[in-house]
């Protein structure tokens, strides 16, 4: 894995590699961050790329600004 805040004897190790491998979650290039909070947005971003991160949708949530990264997820 390509996070310095991963080491492989980590009890959570084959989970963040099952999902680098899939490119459901990325990480920050850098870190993974696996004792962070998991927020709406990156859900949201997980459960788009696990559906093939294709199809249209409609943003119907007041409180995503325009041009974010989650945005398009």
């Amino acid at each position: 894995l390509p996070y310095s805040d991963v080491q492989e004897s980590a009890w959570y190790y084959d989970s963040i590699s099952y999902v680098s491998q899939k490119e459901l979650m990325t990480g920050d290039g850098e870190h993974f961050n696996p004792d962070s909070k998991m927020t709406r947005a990156m859900v949201v971003t997980v459960l788009f790329r696990f559906g093939g991160a294709s199809g249209s949708y409609s943003n119907n949530f007041t409180d995503i600004t325009a041009g974010s990264w989650y945005e398009q997820s």
